[in-house]
């Protein structure tokens, strides 16, 4: 029933670092790495493939995908059906658990006014904050029952399956020093573990090992 918080931390971080390449100086490589990061969001079938536009409508489009209740692929969404698993099992949740589905709810509500990239880039950064916590009193918490074990089960399950989605995107562009490399290691949180284990640039070879 709770396997959706992986789908909500893959995307969020997918977005977060989308956003991260939109800001800033406007360079050939970060140029390159958006486009990377786009291609990303559209293989998690997040954004239509034929969805092309200036900047200033690609921010519009991330801020749907975090605020918009109807998006039918977006965080809101996703949260509002966790959300509604979860009441499903009510009585086998704790109270610190079932404020953290609340306060999810409330992190993704749209704010009254239009968000700004500071704004939004700070409401993924308290869902990622918040998902963590969550994943901590599941791991800390939880009694390693049946039911423990089938939802490690599920949440692994999504995890390879957001994982091989991305590699997927990652493997067409068919080059071994592709600038999909950096947002797609940012995404999974594996930057740091690269470094320490290659001390390179990342390249197709170690980056699909790794992950």
């Amino acid at each position: 029933h709770l396997t959706p918080a992986e789908r909500i931390e893959l995307a969020t971080r997918l977005l977060r670092v989308t956003l991260r390449r939109m800001v800033g100086e406007s360079g050939r490589l970060q140029k390159q790495q958006l486009s990377a990061c786009l291609k990303l969001v559209e293989a998690m079938g997040m954004l239509p493939k034929e969805r092309k536009g200036k900047s200033s409508e690609t921010f519009k489009a991330l801020v749907e995908l975090v605020h918009d209740s109807n998006s039918r692929s977006g965080l809101a969404p996703m949260a509002r059906a966790l959300l509604s698993n979860a009441a499903a099992a009510r009585d086998r949740l704790s109270d610190d658990t079932w404020r953290f589905f609340n306060r999810l709810e409330d992190i993704v509500h749209r704010p009254d006014t239009p968000p700004q990239v500071a704004d939004l880039s700070q409401t993924l950064d308290t869902l990622i904050l918040h998902l963590a916590a969550f994943a901590g009193m599941q791991g800390e918490n939880m009694t390693r029952g049946q039911g423990w074990r089938f939802l490690e089960i599920g949440r692994r399950l999504e995890r390879s399956l957001g994982t091989f989605s991305l590699l997927r995107v990652a493997a067409e562009s068919g080059d071994e020093e592709s600038v999909i490399l950096d947002p797609l290691l940012e995404v999974c949180d594996s930057v740091m573990t690269y470094r320490r284990r290659h001390f390179s640039k990342p390249r197709w070879e170690p980056v699909c090992d790794l992950l």
